[in-house]
C-alpha cells in the first residue's frame, strides 16, 4: 500500500465503488453494454434497429434484421476473458489511481503476466493520444529509471543499453553514462525542447515553457520510481502515458479511457510484443 493516507483513501473509495457497480463478470458485460448504448456505439445497420440484450450475455441481437453482435466486438476488449479485470484498471486510472501489476494481479486474482499485459495494452491506447502538443524529449534524459530488462536489451548488458546508440562495444551502456555526465546531455535536451517550442502553434506558443518541460521530466521520474521502481527502455513511452493519465484529470476524467478503449481496435499479443518506445519520447507537461 501507499504511504500516502490520501492515496490509500482514494483507492479504497474507488475500489469499493467499482465492486458495487461491477461485482462480477456478468455485471462487467452489462456495464460495457450500457456504455456502448450511452456512447451510441451499438453496431447495427438497420434503419429501425430493435436491439435485444439479455443481462449477463456477451452478445446482443437486432429483432428487425436478426443480426447478432458481440458486446466486445471491434473494441480493445474483443476476445478478452477477464473483462472485469480490464474494466477495473480502466476505472482506477480514470480516477487518477496508479497501481502496479503485482498489486493489481493480487487484487483481481489474476496472473501477474495477465495484469502486466492489460496495463501495456491500455498504455498503448493512451499513448496514441499524445499528439504534437506534447513535448518530445530524448529517452536518454530518463535513463535513471531504466532498470528493467526487455527483449531489446543486449545480452549481458545493463538495461540502459537499450538507449545507447553504440551497442557494439563490450559495455554498450558506457557511452550513455558518458553522455549523461557530459555537457551534451543538457545541449541535446535544450535542442529538442527548442525545436518543440519553435514549431508550436503561435496561438499556444506561450502555454508551455522550457521550465515546465524540465519540471515534467522530473515529475515523471518521481512518479515512475514511486509506483514502479523503474521500467525498461522498450516500454518507457507506455509508462509516460500512465503518468499523463495520473496527472491530467481534465483529459482523462471518468469515462474518457473507457471510451478510448471502445473506439480502439483490438491489440494482439504480437502487436504488444513488437511495441518499442521511440528515441524521442513524448511527455505530458502542464501548461504554465
Amino acid at each position: 500500500m501507499s504511504t500516502n493516507l490520501t492515496d490509500d483513501q482514494m483507492f479504497s473509495e474507488a475500489w469499493q465503488a467499482f465492486n458495487e457497480e461491477v461485482p462480477n463478470d456478468s455485471a462487467a458485460v452489462d456495464f460495457l453494454y450500457d456504455s456502448l448504448v450511452i456512447y451510441n456505439k451499438i453496431a447495427c445497420a438497420c434503419r429501425q434497429p430493435q436491439i435485444i440484450h439479455m443481462p449477463g450475455e456477451r452478445f446482443y441481437s437486432c429483432r428487425n434484421c436478426k443480426k447478432v453482435s458481440w458486446v466486445t466486438s471491434g473494441t480493445l476488449f474483443a476476445g478478452v476473458v477477464k473483462l472485469r479485470a480490464w474494466l477495473a484498471l480502466v476505472w482506477l486510472k480514470e480516477r487518477g489511481i496508479t497501481i502496479s501489476a503485482m498489486r493489481f494481479s493480487r487484487l483481481l486474482e489474476i496472473a501477474q503476466s495477465t495484469a502486466l499485459n492489460i496495463q501495456k495494452r491500455l498504455g498503448m491506447v493512451v499513448q496514441e493520444k499524445l499528439d504534437d502538443s506534447s513535448p518530445g524529449v530524448p529517452a536518454q534524459v530518463l535513463a535513471s529509471i531504466i532498470i528493467k530488462r526487455s527483449k531489446e536489451t543486449p545480452a549481458q548488458a545493463h538495461p540502459r543499453a537499450e538507449l545507447a546508440n553504440d551497442t557494439t562495444s563490450d559495455h554498450p551502456f558506457v557511452s550513455l553514462d558518458e553522455w549523461m555526465n557530459s555537457a551534451a546531455h543538457e545541449t541535446d535536451l535544450r535542442s529538442a525542447i527548442a525545436d518543440f517550442l519553435k514549431n508550436r502553434d503561435p496561438q499556444h506558443a506561450s502555454s508551455i515553457s522550457y521550465e515546465s518541460i524540465v519540471s515534467a521530466i522530473g515529475a515523471a521520474i518521481t512518479y515512475i520510481r514511486t509506483h514502479f521502481q523503474g521500467v525498461s527502455g522498450k516500454c518507457l513511452q507506455l509508462y509516460l502515458a500512465s503518468f499523463w493519465c495520473h496527472f491530467d484529470r481534465l483529459r482523462w476524467s471518468n469515462g474518457a479511457i473507457l471510451l478510448a478503449c471502445i473506439e480502439h481496435a483490438p491489440i494482439s499479443y504480437q502487436e504488444m510484443f513488437r511495441f518499442v518506445s521511440p528515441p524521442l519520447v513524448k511527455i505530458f507537461a502542464l501548461p504554465r
